[in-house]
């Protein structure tokens, strides 16, 4: 492989009948831009059509010739990204395709070639359905869905090349009739079969676990290849800050899920700060310069992870929690006599400490849209003159989620749509996306 790791971006715009564009760069190119800026160390190439045509007429004829005739233009994006990846080496990217973890990781490891990932595991009742499709001739699917939106490979990889020829002889035996058959002939039900005959006994190619594969990467499904569904909406539309909870309601659920049943939002975070062990997140360590240069004199922090870290301002009072009583008692322990105010705090049902500058780091990526919009009305509405969140700039787009599964949120993005930080701090996670940041708006935050 390349001295300088090349990430490979293949895009073909075609219209709703399945034809190519005629101007081949007649579609958004901000991932791209994205890219480059999230793996600045990298050599970020996208391809456009007449650039990988080209290669593959020079270097690959045969496979040209194959693929001159085919039925849809995404059978052309299928073979290719193995032709661009075969012949320079590097990693192939899907343009809606989000990291999660710095794109070093995604290189095959040492003393490997090539480095596949999971897109599913697939039941026995999974596939023996589908060898109810015609095209496969009652053969059913194998279990190990290959993802083929993201892989990474050495310059002229053995497996690669045997993929390219898989893929090419199906080209010229196979034509689709039905969305399916476009998985069956170049897609990832084929690669599917192409590793479980020639790659899954070769010592060479690692395939990453379903688990890390969606701890490494999120993939989002456009589907604008399909001619038998409407295509999937891309993005999360903005959406308005839900009404709050009348004040008597709030105040009755936070005294059952103090006293009677732990909250959902308890029993996570309880068990994120158990299982990090981390001694404090130090956040406010970052925000001392901030709070210093705006005068700053109350902070509230409440954190999805071990509360309390970090030193402040001298003179600056703070309050603050976390959603598990297990985690402030532990803190409490830790700090003393400390000047700092520990309670248990939901943000969805606890009253709110006063305060100037709001920070909630690590938290409302674990929840739900629908809670984290009820949280930032409360936050909204208490006043505060500043938020800090931890905010990743360079995040294409949100997705929802449900509670205690993470994702990394851009509040720049729909649902939150805030405007532009007054400031952003630096703060890249040891096992998450580097871009990481502490962001701060000013009211009123747009």
């Amino acid at each position: 492989m390349c001295s300088v790791p090349i990430i490979h971006m293949l895009y073909f715009p075609w219209d709703r009948n399945q034809k190519l564009k005629a101007d081949c760069d007649d579609f958004d190119h901000a991932p791209y831009e994205t890219m480059r800026a999230y793996a600045p160390g990298m050599d970020v190439r996208l391809w456009t059509y007449p650039q990988a045509r080209a290669l593959c007429e020079e270097h690959y004829p045969d496979v040209w010739a194959a693929l001159r005739t085919v039925a849809r233009p995404v059978m052309l994006v299928d073979v290719l990204r193995w032709v661009v990846v075969h012949h320079l080496g590097g990693i192939y990217w899907q343009m809606n395709t989000t990291p999660l973890v710095p794109m070093e990781s995604f290189l095959p490891a040492a003393g490997k070639s090539v480095r596949l990932f999971t897109e599913f595991d697939l039941s026995a009742d999974q596939c023996r359905k589908a060898a109810d499709e015609p095209i496969r001739q009652r053969e059913p699917e194998e279990s190990k869905r290959i993802l083929i939106g993201v892989f990474a490979a050495a310059q002229g990889a053995k497996f690669v090349g045997e993929m390219i020829q898989f893929l090419t002889g199906r080209l010229r035996q196979y034509v689709p009739r039905r969305d399916y058959d476009v998985l069956f002939i170049a897609g990832n039900a084929a690669a599917s079969t192409g590793y479980d005959r020639f790659g899954k006994n070769d010592a060479s190619v690692e395939v990453v676990s379903l688990a890390d594969s969606r701890r490494m990467l999120k993939l989002h499904y456009a589907g604008s290849w399909r001619t038998e569904a409407p295509a999937a909406q891309n993005g999360q539309p903005a959406a308005p800050l839900p009404p709050p909870a009348p004040f008597i309601q709030r105040k009755l659920k936070d005294l059952y899920f103090r006293h009677l049943v732990p909250h959902a939002h308890e029993e996570l975070f309880g068990k994120q700060a158990a299982e990090s062990g981390a001694p404090g997140n130090r956040v406010l360590d970052l925000l001392a310069p901030f709070i210093r240069e705006n005068g700053i004199e109350r902070v509230v922090e409440v954190t999805g992870s071990v509360v309390g870290g970090g030193e402040l301002p001298k003179g600056v009072r703070c309050a603050g929690g976390n959603p598990a009583r297990s985690v402030v008692a532990k803190r409490k322990q830790v700090l003393g006599a400390s000047s700092r105010v520990l309670r248990q705090i939901n943000l969805l049902y606890s009253e709110l400490p006063k305060g100037d500058l709001f920070v909630c780091p690590e938290y409302l990526e674990w929840i739900s849209f629908s809670e984290a919009l009820r949280i930032w009305r409360r936050i909204f509405e208490a006043g505060y003159s500043f938020v800090s969140f931890s905010h990743h700039p360079l995040l294409e787009k949100n997705w929802d989620t449900a509670c205690g599964d993470h994702r990394p949120l851009n509040f720049c993005r729909p649902p939150f749509s805030f405007g532009a930080p007054t400031a952003v701090i630096p703060w890249p996670s040891p096992t998450g996306r580097p871009d990481r940041s502490l962001a701060l708006w000013k009211r009123p935050f747009k």
